[in-house]
């Protein structure tokens, strides 16, 4: 062998990716390079005089040991296959193998050379491509849209189940793979079809919506798109079609879109009811403010006459009478006004600014501490928080509770109030605190009704309204209000501003 030769098989036999071996025709390995020594983790000694067999994978075996037997009965000069070994180790490789008949002088045997490539780490992504087409291919296929896609040359790379009948667009055919798509649109959506291509090839997405009639004559609705397909270097090589029916759609659209005019028009019916009603309640608080005010304002000013000039004339029973006269007719003045006020909290427009409470919570004190000659109850004012709300109702409010919370503890010996406000999750609860007669807790869900009392009239006077102001205003602002109390252990109100 001259030296350019030996250079030449030096060089093969060193190969860093290719494994060689040798062997003799009835299958015992006789060398190997280091390569292959790699690939089949083994040293050379070990390899050595062991029967190809021992390498094959027990389930590729027998096809790669007939073609083996076909090679050295000279059926064959050489073959390749992608089949597995087993290493020394026992690990499972996939390899390329090319196996020749070396013959050399008709006195020397032949020998069989394999050259040998390990492709286990290619056969793994075959694997997982082939897995990743699979899932894609199902999820496409049942997709409830319809998917084409197609190449640079507009023929058919492949289409899911649903685009494969293609009913809506009355193709008569099943899209083929190679199939050019432009060939199978039908005659009188061939141009604007074209058109819509050649734009959406030019980078330019194009979507519509049509109604059309499929292969049993039923009509349906089609919201059909057309995109680019790019590679990474934004070159355009394809076209992506998708089709999807929206005929649910559209008939729940149309559903949606009656009930919207059916509810604008119960709207305006209502509306045109609660201005009617509103216009009957503003005329019956004009008759209970002047018709039924007028009398009683008559029955309390000539019972004061009688009591003022007519004193001497009446005897204890007939002055008695006419105190409870004029003090009911006062209560029912009070009474009628209280009404007014409620009805009036419901027509009126809420004038939110930020309001600085403690100061409102102040002149609501200094208010009542000058109307009343003897507030006895010590009021502790802790710092409250500011609030968006309306300056007279919320006002309102506080002054209701204030004068609940100094009559139902009047009784005590040593009245006290507290007023504060606490952060609970994130909202800013106001209360205020007596240490009066206090309430049953299960009746507390009565409290703010109208003429809902928990305690009698001749302990403690009032109309049964006033918490039912404050329920109407605190409502009306999107607030809460609620109570806690226990039976002469007094009670706290509670409530939220938005």
């Amino acid at each position: 062998m001259s030296s350019e030769n030996e250079e030449q098989y030096r060089l093969i036999v060193e190969n860093p990716v290719l494994g060689i071996a040798w062997g003799t025709t009835d299958g015992k390995l006789t060398n190997a390079n280091n390569t292959f020594c790699d690939i089949m983790e083994s040293s050379l000694s070990e390899l050595e005089g062991k029967s190809i067999r021992e390498l094959f994978h027990p389930a590729d075996a027998e096809s790669m040991t007939i073609n083996f037997q076909r090679l050295v009965r000279g059926e064959i000069n050489n073959y390749q296959e992608e089949k597995r070994y087993v290493t020394r180790k026992g690990n499972s490789i996939w390899v390329k193998v090319n196996v020749n008949l070396a013959h050399h002088t008709p006195e020397e045997a032949a020998s069989v050379i394999a050259i040998i490539q390990d492709i286990s780490e290619r056969k793994k992504t075959e694997e997982m491509l082939r897995k990743s087409e699979a899932n894609l291919r199902s999820v496409l296929d049942n997709s409830n849209t319809a998917f084409v896609l197609l190449d640079a040359q507009m023929k058919v790379i492949t289409a899911n189940r649903l685009a494969n009948g293609w009913s809506f667009a009355e193709f008569d055919r099943y899209l083929n793979e190679g199939d050019y798509f432009v060939a199978i649109i039908p005659e009188h959506f061939r141009q604007s079809g074209l058109t819509i291509i050649q734009n959406a090839i030019m980078g330019k997405p194009h979507s519509y919506e049509e109604k059309y009639t499929n292969r049993k004559g039923i009509q349906a609705w089609y919201h059909v798109r057309f995109d680019s397909v790019k590679d990474d270097k934004e070159n355009v090589i394809g076209l992506c079609i998708a089709a999807s029916d929206t005929t649910r759609y559209r008939a729940a659209q149309a559903e949606i879109n009656s009930m919207n005019d059916s509810l604008e028009k119960k709207v305006k019916e209502r509306t045109s009811e609660l201005e009617i009603a509103n216009k009957e309640l503003e005329a019956f608080t004009y008759s209970v403010s002047h018709d039924l005010m007028a009398p009683l304002r008559i029955i309390d000013g000539f019972s004061q006459v009688l009591l003022d000039d007519y004193r001497n004339k009446l005897d204890e029973d007939g002055f008695q009478t006419l105190q409870v006269i004029k003090r009911n007719a006062t209560r029912m003045g009070e009474l009628v006004n209280d009404l007014l006020n409620l009805a009036r909290l419901g027509r009126a427009n809420l004038v939110k600014r930020n309001l600085d409470m403690t100061d409102l919570v102040t002149a609501v004190i200094d208010e009542m501490r000058f109307s009343t000659n003897k507030l006895a109850a010590k009021i502790k004012l802790q710092e409250l928080k500011p609030a968006d709300c309306d300056h007279t109702l919320i006002k309102q409010v506080w002054s209701n509770l204030l004068s609940n919370a100094i009559k139902y503890s009047k009784n005590n010996p040593n009245p006290q109030i507290e007023i504060g406000s606490i952060d609970k999750s994130g909202q800013i609860v106001y209360y205020i605190k007596d240490n009066g007669v206090g309430f049953d807790p299960q009746y507390s869900g009565k409290l703010f009704g109208v003429f809902q009392r928990l305690h009698k009239a001749t302990d403690f006077p009032g109309t049964g309204v006033g918490l039912a102001i404050v329920y109407r205003i605190i409502t009306r602002h999107g607030g809460k209000v609620w109570a806690d109390a226990k039976v002469n252990e007094g009670a706290v109100f509670y409530f939220t501003l938005p």
